[in-house]
């Protein structure tokens, strides 16, 4: 992998971390995304442990689903940082 499709990498890795984590923040400000994020089954009203906006929010199935993702991102961005880093280490020695 050459350096500018690592920096795609990372780009494309951090676009989809904003579009994992923009639903949440869109519904915590808007009443009708709240509404259409309930009725797309993507938020729940019941047993809600992380509370966005009133009456709505994520149960421990989405919660432990928004987890892996965000892990797998994380994961995800620093090994193509760390190959990056490497890369250019190597390319300094030579």
């Amino acid at each position: 992998m050459n350096e500018d499709e690592q920096d795609y990498t990372i780009a494309a890795l951090a676009v989809i971390g904003m579009i994992v984590i923009a639903p949440g923040a869109i519904a915590a400000m808007f009443e009708p995304a709240r509404v259409w994020l309930v009725q797309a089954h993507v938020l729940t009203t019941s047993g809600v442990l992380v509370p966005i906006g009133p009456g709505a929010g994520l149960d421990l199935g989405r919660v432990l689903i928004l987890a892996v993702i965000v892990l797998a991102l994380a994961a995800g961005i620093g090994l193509a940082l760390r190959k990056k880093a490497r890369d250019e280490k190597r390319k300094a020695q030579q």
